[in-house]
């Protein structure tokens, strides 16, 4: 068993290490510690983006304002730099959830568990999940707006973390069933080990960690349209998202929402445009790298 585990675990570190030596990969990983030190810094930065400046209307881009003003006088490049935590910290939020919560329903939706009750969890556990994937995400959201009285920060984040935990169940899931017959889950078993030991230690961690990072990649990146899109219906500040920074907070929604009423001022949509395709850009690159050089679909069979 030992000599099992080895042999697979040297696999595992392998292909850790060729994905580290990614160039392309470093650079990702760059580019997305800055989003986050660009996240953390709009909780210190000494500007609120709210101060009206009507000296200061529709500056386009120079080097005192670096993303121009807006027809208020407040800086783009300030506003768009606090914008970042109207999706990052939530996301982050909404990721640990889905994650739990998929793998919990993604375990006991395989068929790993004997006996007839085993088959019962199996059930509706997998019923549970593909209940939770027919439900839209907007119409939801919506919804929930709508019939809370008071909604808040932490609703949005149980919604949206609940309703992405249906595809990370299901991955977790197909795992543990495509690895449930692999020798070293048998020789496992044959030794006696426990079935949660087997789950956590042998599925888990070496095969399934992968696929955590790849889907929380992804539904950051989902988060930040999600955010946009609310926003731009006008339902976003409803939530009360950064119940630090008075109303109208600084969100890239609502940048752009504003930017409806002034098309003339291009820079008002260019720059906040390019800083939210390259955060999506980054946030699904790191996840196909991970993909390519892992060798995930491979292992998978």
């Amino acid at each position: 068993m030992r000599f099992i585990e080895k042999k697979y675990t040297k696999s595992v570190d392998e292909s850790v290490k060729r994905l580290k030596n990614t160039h392309l990969m470093h650079i990702d990983a760059i580019l997305f510690l800055l989003i986050i030190g660009l996240a953390i810094l709009g909780y210190f930065i000494p500007y609120n983006g709210l101060d009206l400046r009507q000296e200061a209307q529709l500056i386009p881009p120079c080097w005192r304002h670096l993303f121009g003003t807006d027809p208020d006088g407040r800086d783009m490049f300030i506003r768009v730099i606090i914008g970042i935590k109207a999706y990052f910290f939530p996301g982050v939020m909404s990721v640990c959830i889905s994650t739990l919560l998929g793998t919990i329903l993604g375990i006991f939706a395989s068929s790993i568990h004997p006996g007839i009750w085993g088959r019962v969890i199996n059930f509706f556990t997998r019923c549970t999940l593909d209940a939770i994937e027919s439900f839209p995400k907007y119409i939801v959201l919506l919804l929930l707006i709508t019939i809370i009285p008071e909604p808040t920060f932490y609703h949005l984040m149980l919604a949206l973390g609940v309703l992405n935990s249906s595809k990370l169940g299901k991955m977790v899931m197909n795992k543990i069933e495509s690895l449930r017959k692999r020798h070293f889950i048998e020789a496992a078993e044959a030794l006696g080990l426990k079935r949660i030991d087997i789950i956590f230690r042998h599925i888990l961690f070496y095969n399934c960690f992968p696929i955590f990072i790849i889907q929380a990649s992804l539904q950051m990146a989902e988060v930040i349209l999600l955010e946009i899109g609310l926003n731009y219906l006008g339902f976003i500040s409803k939530w009360g998202l950064c119940p630090t920074i008075p109303e109208p907070f600084p969100s890239w929604g609502n940048i752009l929402i504003i930017w409806m009423n002034h098309i003339e001022s291009w820079w008002m949509a260019l720059c906040p445009l390019l800083i939210i395709t390259l955060n999506i850009l980054i946030l699904y690159s790191i996840g196909d790298r991970i993909i390519k050089n892992l060798d995930i679909k491979h292992n998978e069979g």
